[in-house]
């Protein structure tokens, strides 16, 4: 038996093959026309890495006077206390809340100082911190028994370049080295190095950081208090900033 004929005729497949193409087409242009216009969505962005901060550490004095005295605090906000240079070979100056010493003479140091800082006789205690503005710079420190009529004086003299630190004392135009260089651990460039001196008739001690770092004592010692800083050599701005300093009466 003969099969039952198709009920479309042949002569039409054309037109629905056209349709379909047409729907087909349709749809594709419609698609990507939702797909470019809908709203653009930026690539999700690595999360910005926070600004670090540091928060202040308390600035806490390594000897605490015994008798309640009162302690004399610098912030060199202002030159009030009237700062000065006890030899005119260099610059000293106030810039932003610091003190900037420097010489300007090779091999040569420069002694910074305020006569309200010339303590009473007897124990006493000073601490400052220091800083340099380069890595080669030389030695710098702390000036202890000073007195400027008769130009005599301790130093505290230290090295973060080279990590070694001494005590030197100056008497008529002569020096004496109590302490010989000595290595010591010490931050280096550009961290803030705090020195401390405690000085109780003749007994010295030396502190850098918060350590005692050695001890002396000085049959003939000086009895004046007078204090200071010093920078040595030239080449390099010497910053200091937080000076404290007491007298126990």
């Amino acid at each position: 038996m003969d099969p039952q004929p198709h009920n479309a005729k042949p002569g039409f497949r054309w037109l629905t093959n056209i349709a379909c193409a047409f729907l087909l087409f349709l749809c594709v242009v419609f698609g990507g026309a939702a797909f470019l216009f809908k709203p653009f969505q930026p690539m999700p962005q690595t999360p910005a890495s926070a600004t670090p901060t540091s928060t202040p550490k308390p600035h806490i004095l390594v000897h605490q006077p015994v008798d309640k005295s009162s302690i004399l605090y610098e912030d060199f906000s202002s030159n009030k206390r009237e700062w000065s240079m006890y030899y005119p070979y260099g610059k000293i100056e106030m810039i932003h809340g610091k003190l900037i010493l420097q010489t300007n003479l090779d091999d040569t140091y420069l002694i910074g100082k305020s006569a309200e800082f010339d303590l009473s006789e007897g124990a006493y205690y000073v601490q400052a911190d220091f800083a340099t503005d380069i890595e080669e710079a030389y030695s710098y420190g702390l000036v202890f028994g000073f007195n400027e009529s008769l130009g005599t004086y301790y130093m505290f003299d230290v090295s973060p370049a080279t990590g070694y630190y001494r005590l030197l004392k100056f008497n008529t135009g002569k020096w004496d080295e109590l302490i010989p260089f000595a290595e010591v651990t010490i931050n280096s460039y550009p961290e803030v190095n705090t020195l401390s001196v405690y000085f109780d008739g003749g007994d010295i001690e030396l502190y850098i950081n918060g350590e005692l770092i050695s001890s002396f004592n000085d049959k003939t010692y000086f009895k004046s208090g007078g204090t200071g800083v010093f920078v040595n050599d030239s080449g390099f701005r010497l910053i200091i900033d937080n000076f404290f300093a007491y007298s126990e009466k």
